[in-house]
């Protein structure tokens, strides 16, 4: 009996992380910039935050991918973000230096338009 009460609750963990919340991380981004353009076909995102260099993350699999409206924020896939989009970045880790910087996120909120 207590075996299946564990198993029961390591899938409801499971599932409660799969949908993800819809509301960005409490705490300050790491970034905030604009999205410059993706590299290695797509699978790195390269943002400018004003700085020398650009920022280039890529998309983790535990990332949340946020897009702000007026009624809060609603959950988007990688592959709709656009050049040009301003965007709040919250890092999964370190974040490399070098010229870009490198560094897994964690989530991505999408400013609204």
């Amino acid at each position: 009996m207590t075996l299946r009460r564990v198993a029961l609750g390591v899938v409801a963990l499971a599932l409660a992380g799969c949908g993800g919340s819809s509301q960005p991380p409490t705490g300050d981004p790491t970034v905030v910039g604009t999205i410059a353009g993706f590299e290695d076909a797509g699978s790195r995102m390269l943002v400018d935050d004003g700085s020398t260099c650009r920022i280039s993350f890529d998309h983790g699999a535990e990332k949340r991918i946020l897009r702000d409206g007026d009624d809060g924020s609603d959950t988007i896939e990688w592959a709709d973000l656009r050049p040009g989009d301003g965007v709040r970045v919250w890092l999964d880790g370190l974040m490399s230096l070098g010229c870009p910087a490198r560094g897994r996120a964690a989530a991505i909120a999408v400013e609204a338009d």
